[in-house]
């Protein structure tokens, strides 16, 4: 009975996350894993449970003890096919630096190995799995899981998502490492006959009923406190990698970007105004013209309504980033100049990536408003680097204003979250940064902050698309 509970329970935990989640990859393929791993449970119910059961009240016939029979020799081959490929296609999701990359041809091209033993397979006589090919093929992709996995924490950037990458790794290892032993390693043969379905080897999958049921006490413990293999197993979603696609109205995330669109041009109506009044003329003219590049883009972000409020979606092309960046701050300086705030560009390097402007070009943006609102008027110092770090183009924002309170750091990147007050803030600026950053391969996270102090932004794009990274004398302005 024990074995029924078993891959009952990893079954209904499946159809629970696909419930809950039905959209999101990862939940998808920790599904397929329960899902397969729970088929060999299935299969030696049917030998233990429901063949002596129908036995018992009459049903016993060659036809339903043949169907049954074959039924669990298909599930248990299914089991030992598609397990690890599950757990290998799971661990590339997990994997952010992976990220953009084509999931599906990965998943075509992974699934040949299993799918052409199992056909090979059925050319050999009689209902027997051998498992000496088997062991080899799973032994890499459950060994390659384990890298991507391992890979997948060290390079989170977010502390708190570590944190839960971190437990779902040390989760997920021991128990695959159990799972490759007691079944691959530790099992010779398996074969269908009149006396049922055998199992040649040690015997060590009996204890899998145990390794099973830590496993989902585990996922129930940690899932309700703090998240477990990525996913949180109330409504409250992960909202770090997932931030954007919580949102299903454009609405809010749109406003909040237009909003900063339109502080810049009330700054410059009131500079017009002013210097009008003083016959500036040259000057008003100069500040009508810095008006178009922002209604310009104010379209585009109307245009990509859609994108933002479901998924962002990337138009990449080969950018500079420090133009992109310079283009940025021009269309900033009239809220620099109102409020007397100094601003250092120090770029180290002139690299040429594979990026989307627009989304690249708001997310600075975004952080460049948040820098300028924290600092004080006439004493403000908004500082940007361009760097390369391991092959990677880093851009730093730093300020040196209120600064963010220890308490708040690890949920700054959460939608709708916000310390400042009043109904224009809308708590979506750093959670979009983090979504744009993510889709694009790249990571964002605070280098630095203190109260009083000033809080230091680093934005990291992938080495990857690195297209160019021409050698640059630090300019500094």
């Amino acid at each position: 009975m024990l074995i029924v509970v078993m891959f009952a329970s990893l079954w209904a935990t499946a159809v629970v996350l696909l419930l809950i989640y039905p959209r999101d990859v990862y939940t998808r393929w920790v599904s397929a894993m329960f899902l397969t791993g729970g088929c060999s449970g299935c299969a030696v119910s049917i030998h233990a449970v429901m063949i002596p059961f129908m036995h018992r009240n009459g049903f016993d016939t060659v036809t339903s003890d043949g169907l049954l029979g074959l039924i669990s020799f298909n599930l248990m081959s299914i089991q030992l096919h598609f397990l690890s490929y599950a757990c290998l296609m799971s661990s590339i999701v997990f994997n952010k630096s992976l990220a953009g990359r084509p999931l599906w041809l990965a998943g075509v091209l992974l699934l040949l190995p299993p799918l052409g033993l199992l056909v090979f397979e059925q050319w050999a006589p009689g209902f027997v799995i051998e498992l000496q090919i088997l062991r080899i093929y799973a032994g890499v992709y459950i060994g390659s899981s384990f890298i991507l996995y391992i890979l997948g924490c060290t390079r989170e950037m977010n502390r708190r998502a570590k944190y839960n990458q971190f437990r779902t790794t040390a989760l997920y290892i021991p128990v695959l490492l159990w799972i490759y032993v007691s079944y691959y390693l530790n099992v010779d043969r398996i074969q269908l006959d009149n006396g049922g379905l055998t199992i040649v080897g040690s015997g060590w999958w009996r204890y899998n009923y145990a390794i099973i049921f830590l496993l989902l006490a585990a996922m129930v413990f940690f899932g309700l406190r703090y998240g477990i293999l990525g996913i949180k197993l109330i409504f409250e979603r992960h909202l770090y990698d997932h931030s954007m696609k919580t949102l299903t109205q454009g609405t809010s995330i749109l406003n909040h970007s237009l909003k900063n669109e339109i502080q810049k041009i009330v700054y410059l109506s009131e500079r017009i105004q002013s210097q009008l009044g003083d016959d500036h003329y040259d000057k008003a003219v100069w500040s009508i013209d810095q008006l178009f590049p922002i209604t310009s883009h104010m379209l585009r972000m109307v245009e990509q309504m859609k994108e933002k409020a479901d998924i962002i979606t990337l138009r990449e092309n080969n950018v500079r980033i420090a133009e992109l960046l310079d283009v940025s701050l021009m269309s900033l300086q009239p809220m620099t100049d109102i409020k007397h705030i100094r601003v250092h560009k120090q770029y180290e390097c002139d690299p040429v990536v594979q990026c989307d402007p627009l989304h690249i070009s708001e997310a600075f943006s975004n952080l460049c408003m948040n820098a300028l609102e924290a600092m004080e008027d006439g004493k403000g110092v908004l500082c940007i680097r361009l760097y390369m770090s391991k092959k990677m183009p880093v851009i730093e924002i730093s300020d040196n204003g209120t600064g963010i309170p220890p308490e708040q750091v690890d949920r700054i990147f959460t939608p709708f979250f916000t310390s400042k007050k009043g109904p224009n803030h809308y708590g979506l600026g750093l959670s979009y940064c983090y979504g744009v950053l993510q889709k694009s391969g790249g990571s964002i996270k605070v280098v630095q902050t203190a109260p009083g102090q000033g809080t230091t932004f680093a934005m990291t794009l992938p080495k990857r698309k690195v297209i160019a990274c021409p050698s640059l004398e630090t300019i500094s302005s």
